[in-house]
């Protein structure tokens, strides 16, 4: 009716606090129950990831079904980056290669990062960092404003993925 949690605190003259825990309390026990991943068949998630390429959602299917909305999903992400099922408007998605490197997470991965070439922070591009010597990334870092240490770092990252990547050019 468009009442916020505070509005009904103070018209039951109850802390909202106290408020919001009893409304938690009865938001959880309106939870369909789901059954734990371990304990649902092969066959009841073969019968979930059908209804999901036939249109269901993932979310609509585990509900109705009280399966791990996660674990249907990561089940179902999988099927489809096999090739095993499709989607409902029948493509399917193939499995996107990703190179396995120790900066993935954080910057693309070495290629990436060789990439970029000029960072826009520095305006001074990894391959002329990585030609050059001390002294001149002590005056590179001065005339951009940059702290030394901060520059060498980046270097030595650099020089650290250009030497893994002429070791194993292939991902």
């Amino acid at each position: 009716n468009g009442e916020t949690l505070l509005d009904v605190a103070n018209d039951m003259e109850l802390p909202v606090e106290e408020l919001r825990g009893k409304w938690a309390r009865i938001v959880e026990l309106r939870k369909p129950p789901v059954t734990p991943a371990e304990d649902v068949t092969a066959d009841t998630w073969n019968t979930a990831l059908d209804r999901v390429e036939k249109g269901e959602t993932v979310k609509s299917v585990a509900v109705a079904m009280g399966l791990p909305f996660v674990s249907l999903r990561s089940r179902w992400a999988a099927a489809v980056g096999s090739g095993a099922r499709k989607k409902p408007d029948g493509s399917a998605k193939a499995a996107k290669a990703v190179p396995i490197t120790e900066d993935s997470p954080v910057s693309g991965g070495t290629g990436s990062v060789l990439e970029r070439g000029v960072r826009p922070a520095s305006k001074i591009s990894d391959e002329d960092l990585l030609a050059a010597s001390p002294e001149e990334v002590d005056q590179m870092a001065r005339a951009h404003g940059i702290s030394f240490e901060r520059l060498k770092q980046r270097k030595e990252t650099l020089e650290r993925q250009m030497t893994k990547l002429l070791q194993d050019p292939e991902p």
